[in-house]
């Protein structure tokens, strides 16, 4: 496996607001559950034959275990780890199982850029959700080949990555210009185009392919959360999570608005337009995975 040096860098650029804090982690629970249903359930990808064989999967950059736990409750035939360095969100996922009564599922606290603690060859699918592991795009070679590694001989690697977020209106679009330029200059982001774009299906696909996957596939999504949409009112709810939360590493690392009364104004504006009866929008996601 493929250890990386872990540093303070990473430790900062993995977690923009307090790692411990109660609503961050709720948060994050809360967008993987909206992300599942966007995409119309956990493995939508996938022929459920596909997954006959399927008795062992991890669960990179897990966060509070959302996605794990549904897993683990929805197969109880397979055995599922989720990894995170955030000890908070792996007491939480922790306890979350425990009171699902779910003994098919384990979480751990680890450094993911490091040499995971599991033999070669563990696992016949490994899921890494890049939307909410807020990782630097220079981590990602260490990560896919240390996935390469755990999985065995015809193994999955499975990602979801955030495309663009289109909208009608335009203080939506500057706010997701604001966020989408601190991650960049943060270093977190492939590209900065004003949509809300954090990483590049492009990208992952190539770095699949130089790492030896092979038969890559990708399948498209969208999540409409315009006025009348279903999830308009989580969505909405999230970018004023998503603001309050993160203010600080906006603030520092974006450089479009000057103060922070300036920010929130953005903010302001861009609710008011979400709950607009005219307001439309959508985010596209996509899942690209690849077997060892």
């Amino acid at each position: 496996m493929v250890a990386h040096e872990s540093c303070e860098e990473h430790n900062h650029a993995s977690h923009q607001a307090d790692p411990g804090n109660a609503a961050q982690i709720a948060h994050l629970f809360d967008l993987s559950r909206l992300l599942t249903e966007a995409m119309g359930g956990l493995f939508t990808e996938r022929e459920p034959a596909d997954l006959i064989e399927t008795y062992t999967i991890l669960d990179i950059s897990c966060g509070p275990g959302s996605w794990a736990l549904d897993v683990a409750q929805g197969y109880p035939q397979i055995e599922v780890s989720g990894v995170d360095i955030n000890e908070a969100a792996i007491d939480y996922a922790r306890a979350h199982a425990r009171v699902r009564r779910l003994a098919n599922v384990h979480f751990y606290a680890m450094d993911i850029l490091n040499e995971l603690n599991f033999p070669a060859e563990s696992f016949d699918l490994i899921n890494l959700n890049l939307i909410l592991g807020s990782l630097i795009p220079s981590y990602y070679t260490a990560i896919i080949l240390n996935s390469h590694s755990l999985l065995h001989s015809g193994g999955t690697l499975r990602l979801i990555v955030s495309e663009t977020i289109e909208c009608n209106m335009p203080a939506l679009h500057n706010l997701n210009m604001v966020i989408s330029t601190a991650f960049a200059n943060a270093g977190q982001q492939v590209c900065s185009n004003g949509k809300g774009a954090f990483h590049n299906s492009q990208l992952i696909q190539q770095l699949l392919q130089q790492h030896r996957f092979k038969s890559i596939q990708l399948k498209p999504y969208r999540l409409d959360f315009s006025a009348r949409a279903s999830a308009n009112k989580r969505m909405y709810e999230n970018y004023r999570t998503l603001c309050a939360l993160y203010e600080p590493f906006i603030l520092k690392w974006q450089n479009i608005t000057s103060t922070k009364e300036d920010f929130w104004e953005i903010c302001q504006r861009a609710f008011r337009e979400m709950l607009d009866t005219n307001f439309r929008a959508h985010w596209h996601l996509t899942t690209i995975w690849g077997e060892k």
